[in-house]
Order: C-alpha cells, then structure tokens, then sequence
C-alpha cells in the first residue's frame, strides 16, 4: 500500500499537468480529460447491458439538432455510429457462443441488405461529385438502419423489451 501523502502528491502534479495541458492545447483536452470516465463507466454498462447502448443511441439520435445548436463542431452523429458498433462489439464478445441472429434473419433486414449494397455500389458512380460526400449522404441513408435495425431484433425478443422500449421514449 502507498501512502496517502504519495497519493495526493499524484494527484496534484496530474492536475498540475491537465492544467498546464488545457493551457497549452485548448479546452479541447480539458473537455476529453474530464469524459473518458463517464466514456469507461458507459462501456463497463453497455457491456454489462447492452441493450443501454441501443437506448443511448437512440436518444442521441433524437436530442442531436438540440446539441447542435448549443455545442458546435461535435461530431455527434459519429458518436451514434460509434455507440451502435460498440453494442456489435460486445454481443460478439460477451455473448459469442449463444449469440443468435436468426431473430435478424428476416424479410426487412434482407431488404435492408439489399439497400445497402445498392448504396455501396453508387461509389463507383462515374456522377457522383466525391467520395466524402457519398460517404457523408450514405451515412443517414443507409449505415444508421443497417446497423440499428438488426441489432433492434436481435436485442428485442419479448414482448416486455418493446414495452420497455416505447415506455421510456413516450415521455
């Protein structure tokens, strides 16, 4: 065990060094030093329940144009696409070996898939004006559905989850 004067010493010199950083690099490094605990406490959840994640991004989805206005140059449609491959992430390392997607095995995610790799084929589109802006338009058009819409059923299986699932975003 260390003593407690060596615990406060660390802890000053790394507010010392998040200060001198701030100063030096901007708010920015503030702002990130100061989320990657929420951002640590959000992963141990999501993996803890995944479906948190599904429910995260959806509300995210849905408060953006208010973020938008008050906190610029966040990219938090990113931060949508990131929550959603973190809950795949996690169904794929947490439940590996019981994982079923036959849930996902139907006519809207066939579909889906179809619109997907019509969307992935207008890449090589001798009209399209860039790739940055295909990439850009693609994402609301088809990534957020392709990656919401499975991961919806296969984390809604019962009755309660919808139920639980219109409860808390009837408010």
């Amino acid at each position: 065990m260390t003593h407690p004067a060596v615990r406060y010493l660390v802890g000053i010199a790394a507010m010392i060094a998040l200060a001198f950083i701030t100063a030096n690099r901007g708010q920015v490094v503030l702002f990130a030093a100061l989320s990657l605990p929420l951002a640590f406490t959000f992963v141990v959840v999501v993996f803890r329940w995944p479906k948190v994640g599904l429910y995260t991004s959806m509300l995210l989805s849905f408060l953006i144009p208010i973020l938008n206005r008050f906190v610029y140059n966040i990219p938090y449609g990113f931060a949508v696409e990131i929550i959603l491959i973190l809950v795949y992430v996690v169904l794929f390392f947490k439940y590996f070996k019981k994982l079923d997607f036959k849930h996902a095995k139907n006519e809207v995610v066939a579909l889906l898939s179809i619109w997907m790799i019509y969307i992935l084929l207008q890449i090589a589109n001798p009209w399209a004006q860039s790739f940055e802006a295909w990439a850009y338009a693609m994402r609301g058009v088809a990534l957020l559905q392709f990656l919401l819409i499975p991961l919806a059923f296969v984390l809604f299986r019962e009755k309660r989850d919808l139920l639980q699932f219109f409860s808390l975003y009837s408010f």
